[in-house]
């Protein structure tokens, strides 16, 4: 027998207890995901913050820390927001399979493929943030802690920003259905 929860079909109907049991197998395999990545993503901590580092002028790659701590917390901060990503795809997946249930299966087909372009604009703005914005924004920076706040800081907002294309879109297509009838 099978441990990962059914998806429900369109008009399927079940009990609270059910559903309740589906959404903590779907959370369940979310973090577990996210914990796998983590052990993954921290055997590569170093790659990543270097990787992290390489946008900063060469007199400041070398990072300065003022608490015996910080290099610590700086190197688990970095790999849980690479581990969340990482396991992004699996969460996403666990909440479409828990929602789509109750959605329409004709505009089921809509949503992924909205979801599909929404995703690829995403990498692209947090691709801008990376090459595009962030250098600038490190140049007048002298503390390597501040460039991982920065960093960190400018990913979501970029990924957000590259997103707006796509929600645009649906924003006119609703307000055009709520027109029509």
């Amino acid at each position: 027998m099978s441990r990962l929860p059914r998806r429900l079909r369109h008009g399927e109907e079940a009990t609270l207890v059910e559903h309740l049991g589906e959404l903590r197998a779907r959370l369940i395999i979310s973090l577990a995901a996210i914990v796998i990545a983590f052990a993954v993503t921290y055997a590569f901590h170093g790659q990543l913050l270097d990787w992290l580092n390489r946008p900063l002028p060469e007199r400041l790659r070398k990072p300065v820390t003022f608490s015996p701590i910080e290099p610590f917390t700086t190197s688990i901060m970095v790999t849980l927001y690479a581990s969340f990503l990482l396991a992004l795809p699996v969460v996403l997946w666990q909440l479409w399979s828990f929602l789509a249930p109750a959605i329409e299966e004709h505009r089921q087909r809509s949503i992924a493929l909205a979801v599909g372009f929404a995703t690829a604009l995403g990498v692209g703005g947090v691709a801008f943030g990376y090459w595009v914005i962030l250098p600038p924004a490190l140049q007048s920076d002298g503390k390597a802690k501040g460039s991982f706040q920065i960093a960190s800081a400018n990913a979501f907002p970029a990924h957000r920003a590259g997103e707006f294309p796509a929600r645009d879109q649906s924003q006119r297509r609703s307000r055009a259905k709520r027109l029509q009838t």
